[in-house]
C-alpha cells in the first residue's frame, strides 16, 4: 500500500467533516508493544507514554457517528542490565549497558462511533473503530557502558545520523561494542498506519471513560533494514466534551 496515497485518503476525509461538531479534549496514559523479528529471532518490548489532544465529533444516523481529531504523543523505553565478561588481564568483568528510546509522534483517527444510552442523559456506552495514521516527529535511541568499557552511543531512528564515544578499550572487547551499536541502530520510518478501536463510557454527555487498542498494520524499518518491526498500541484516555 502506498503510504502519501493513504495520507491524502484519510486527510480528504476529513476535509470533509461536517462543520457542526462536537469538540473534545482527551489526555492518557499509553502503552506501546513493539515487536521486532532480526534474523529469525524475535523480541517483543514494551514502553509507555502519554498522549493529549483534540477531538471532532457528529453524528451520522441515529446512535452512529463520525469521529477524527489530532493527538501528540510521547513515548520512553528503559532498560539496564548487566553483560559479563571474562578477560583475566581486566580488573572488571562485568559492563551495565543502558538503553533508552524515546519518541513523539501524532495521530489522525478516522473513526465510527456507536453510542448505546444507559441511562437517558446520565449514562452512555460507546464504541469505536477504524484506522488511525501515525506521523513520527522525532525518535532516538541511546545505549551506554560502563565499566571495563566506557562508551557512549545515541542515533537518530528515521534519519540514522548518530554519534558515540569510547574510553579506549582492547579488541577483545569490540564484539560487545558491536552487537549493542547495532542493536541499538535500526532505521524507522516515520508513518505508521493501525486498526483498532476502543470501548468507554459516557456521563452526562460530556465526561468520557476510553479504552482502546490498535494493532499496527505496517513493517516500521526501512527498506534497509532487516527484519519486521510492527507496533502495537493500548490507551487508557479520560475525555471531555463540550
Amino acid at each position: 500500500m502506498n503510504t502519501r496515497i493513504l495520507y491524502i485518503a484519510l486527510l480528504l476525509m476529513t476535509a470533509v467533516f461536517p462543520v457542526k461538531a462536537q469538540f473534545g479534549i482527551g489526555v492518557g496514559y499509553t502503552s506501546s508493544i513493539h515487536r521486532v523479528t532480526v534474523s529469525g529471532e524475535s523480541e517483543t518490548v514494551p514502553a509507555d507514554g502519554m498522549a493529549a489532544g483534540v477531538s471532532w465529533e457528529t453524528r451520522l444516523y441515529k446512535d452512529f457517528s463520525f469521529r477524527t481529531g489530532l493527538m501528540y504523543g510521547f513515548e520512553w523505553y528503559n532498560e539496564s542490565y548487566n553483560y559479563e565478561i571474562s578477560l583475566e588481564e581486566y580488573k572488571y568483568s562485568i559492563i551495565n549497558i543502558n538503553e533508552r528510546q524515546t519518541e513523539h509522534e501524532i495521530t489522525l483517527p478516522v473513526q465510527l462511533g456507536y453510542e448505546l444510552e444507559i441511562i437517558p442523559e446520565i449514562l452512555s456506552f460507546k464504541a469505536y473503530a477504524g484506522p488511525s495514521l501515525y506521523l513520527g516527529l522525532s525518535s532516538s535511541s541511546e545505549i551506554s557502558m560502563f565499566g571495563a568499557i566506557d562508551m557512549a552511543f545515541k542515533q537518530n531512528n528515521f534519519k540514522g545520523d548518530s554519534e558515540y564515544s569510547y574510553f579506549p578499550y582492547d579488541e577483545e572487547y569490540r564484539p560487545v561494542m558491536t552487537e549493542a551499536i547495532t542493536d541499538a541502530s535500526m532505521l524507522y520510518k516515520r508513518a505508521d498506519l493501525s486498526l483498532g478501536g476502543s470501548i468507554g463510557l459516557v456521563i452526562i454527555k460530556q465526561i468520557g471513560l476510553e479504552l482502546g487498542y490498535d494493532f499496527g498494520m505496517m513493517n516500521r524499518f526501512r527498506p534497509q533494514q532487516d527484519g519486521t518491526y510492527r507496533k502495537d498500541r493500548y490507551y487508557f484516555r479520560l475525555n471531555y466534551m463540550f
